[in-house]
């Protein structure tokens, strides 16, 4: 890994409750928001090639998770551009990373493992987020040989068995976060000297991570109240991605 990188973590640290936004991010700022994925949301706001993904799932749980991502993505979105959420577009972005059809300069990044899903969203500042679950690796020095240099190499081999697993999960995060912040692909070698990365603690037995082209005025970190509902008039099945 690069040791330039500028590195911080949110002050405070706390996930706050929320509901869902009301209006348009302040520039400056970072909002991080934190989602359970095993609990219903409305999937109205789906687009036809979205739900064609979602029925190539064979796991029902996969196809769910992967469904509320998206649509808790639209409703996001849609709440700080004051848009339904089934009006908002999606385009190719910088190195086709996605985009925001006409959207004012607002930049977003998801991602999601296991039941845990983050949304990071900024105005006019390039982002990326990565969300992973604790699970075995077969042989982290291996990869990380590959893609996140030798500075990182060498401080893995320093740590004992299971302290390498937990610093190998924090560095994969930051690696792809900034991937995809930058809309490199997987695989690409490890390039974070330019970028602000910003680690999250999204609970126990996961690792998070946020980068940016530049540091944020503010970082606001949200759980998203779903008992609360998107507020939106939407009709819509609740758990199915064909409602």
């Amino acid at each position: 890994m690069e040791q330039s990188a500028a590195r911080s973590r949110p002050e405070g640290g706390a996930w706050a409750p929320s509901g869902w936004p009301q209006g348009r991010l302040a520039p400056g700022e970072l909002h991080v928001w934190r989602a359970d994925l095993d609990r219903p949301i409305d999937l109205a706001p789906l687009g036809a090639a979205e739900r064609e993904r979602a029925a190539r799932f064979s796991s029902e749980r996969q196809r769910l998770r992967w469904s509320r991502s998206r649509a808790i993505l639209r409703w996001l979105l849609g709440g700080y551009l004051d848009r339904e959420p089934d009006t908002v577009e999606f385009r190719g972005g910088r190195n086709a990373k996605p985009a925001v059809a006409e959207g004012g300069g607002l930049e977003f990044n998801l991602s999601h493992s296991g039941a845990l899903a983050v949304v990071a969203a900024t105005i006019g500042n390039a982002v990326g987020v990565d969300i992973e679950r604790d699970r075995e690796v077969r042989d982290p020095l291996a990869i990380a040989r590959r893609v996140l240099g030798p500075d990182q190499v060498e401080r893995l081999q320093a740590l004992p068995g299971a302290e390498r697993r937990r610093e190998f999960l924090r560095s994969w995060v930051r690696y792809e976060a900034a991937l995809k912040c930058r809309g490199d692909r997987l695989g690409a070698t490890s390039k974070q000297d330019a970028l602000h990365l910003i680690d999250l603690d999204p609970g126990p037995g996961a690792a998070a991570a946020v980068a940016l082209e530049r540091a944020p005025g503010a970082v606001v970190l949200r759980e998203l109240d779903q008992a609360e509902g998107p507020g939106r008039s939407l009709p819509g099945d609740l758990s199915r991605p064909g409602g």
